[in-house]
């Protein structure tokens, strides 16, 4: 039997598929099985699958119904015991599997994992994300976002079926981490592993007050009751948390109202974010949606060997792949 399986749920991604694929087949750790769920896609995404001759890759079509459901779908073929999610538009780095491998193999009390991530439009890298490293700060982290990147995660199958697995909404993985959290032990290695593709015709580009709402929606049964509790936070760190979901996803009034709670001087980062209310909406949506933070700092370390390499590697990649 396979070490894992790679699964890989796509729709209407032809012209990425390649890479994807690709740099799955390329890994370091080559002992897995590939498998790829077609929902419904209406590109030609299954002549390019069986354009690799490759006997890891298995290939199944149906009917479009949506990512989560094409992940239940996927997880219930799959007869590994760890699934490593991967997505059809992004790349990963040639070690990424082997490192997620050694990791369960050495940390067997962890459930999911995933690591940092670069995100790249085109040949051109944007900025890294470094995500939390331990359980506590991840499922604290939850209360706002995920710090388990989706398509760069590696987790047990089981763990995710025995909870009835994805619902068949938008932002399916978020609302399965928080569902779970009380139950799993996640973890983040520290280390870019993945090229996570930005797109500016995805969904939650287009409309981004919707994409709000959904998270905001999500997160709603969390927030109410006992959230202090919920996520085992400080009183501090309850307000500041409130204040950053209305930051993000609701009210720039709300947010105002629990940041008031604060002594702002203390934390850099909400006296920034109360400077940007000041300005008009549209650049306080501009602000949030390019991560700005986060270029700034790529740009900071734009010299460093680690991006050298990324940035090498995509580079070459890309034109080995035309």
């Amino acid at each position: 039997m396979a070490k894992l399986t790679v699964l890989m749920a796509t729709y209407n991604a032809a012209e990425f598929l390649p890479y994807s694929i690709k740099s799955i087949l390329n890994q370091t750790l080559s002992d897995f099985i590939f498998l790829i769920i077609d929902d419904g896609s209406t590109d030609n995404t299954e002549e390019i699958v069986k354009s690799f001759n490759d006997e890891r890759i298995k290939y199944f079509r149906k009917e479009n119904s949506g990512l989560g459901d094409s992940l239940n779908y996927g997880l219930k073929l799959a007869d590994t015991e760890l699934i490593a999610r991967m997505d059809a538009d992004d790349i990963a780095l040639p070690n990424r599997l082997q490192k997620q491998y050694d990791f369960f193999s050495s940390n067997t009390s962890y459930d999911i994992i995933s690591s940092w991530y670069t995100m790249f439009e085109r040949n051109k890298i944007l900025y890294t994300v470094k995500t939390a490293e331990t359980d506590e700060k991840i499922k604290k982290r939850l209360a706002l976002h995920s710090d388990i990147m989706h398509p760069a995660c590696m987790f047990k199958k089981d763990k995710i079926l025995s909870e009835g697995g994805y619902k068949p909404i938008v932002f399916e993985d978020y609302e399965l981490w928080l569902r779970i959290k009380d139950r799993v032990k996640f973890g983040n290695i520290q280390e870019e592993l993945m090229l996570v593709r930005y797109r500016s015709d995805s969904y939650s580009r287009k409309d981004i007050v919707i994409k709000n709402k959904m998270v905001y929606d999500i997160q709603a049964p969390y927030y109410d009751g006992n959230f202090r509790k919920k996520f085992q936070l400080t009183e501090q760190e309850e307000y500041a948390l409130r204040g950053w979901r209305e930051f993000f996803y609701g009210t720039e009034k709300k947010a105002r109202d629990h940041w008031k709670k604060l002594n702002l001087f203390s934390d850099s980062r909400i006296f920034i974010a109360l400077l940007v209310l000041l300005f008009p909406k549209s650049f306080v949506l501009w602000f949030k949606e390019n991560r700005i933070k986060f270029r700034l700092k790529y740009m900071l370390n734009y010299f460093s060997e680690q991006y050298r390499y990324i940035r090498i590697f995509l580079n070459s990649f890309a034109n080995s792949s035309e």
